[in-house]
């Protein structure tokens, strides 16, 4: 649900002050009206996302939560 605009306060999704300048990709970045976004948009967009990072910055941290679309992801990347 974090992935939506403009949906900060239902999804608990972290401010800006929060992050401590900490970069956070793959957030707030899909109009909450898109109903065509789906589960497999994310997961591709998540493995194109963590090989650009891994190009440009070795290998960096990733974080995550373990829930099915974020397990997925993380097992590719490895």
């Amino acid at each position: 649900m974090q992935i939506y605009k403009g949906l900060d306060i239902a999804t608990n999704k972290i401010t800006e002050d929060e992050s401590g300048g900490i970069p956070h990709h793959l957030m707030s970045f899909v109009d909450a009206t898109n109903s065509e976004y789906n589960i497999h948009q994310f997961r591709e967009q998540g493995l194109k996302f963590i090989e650009k990072l891994s190009l440009s910055a070795g290998n960096p941290p990733m974080v995550c939560k373990r829930n099915k679309i974020e397990t997925s992801i993380h097992a590719s990347a490895l």
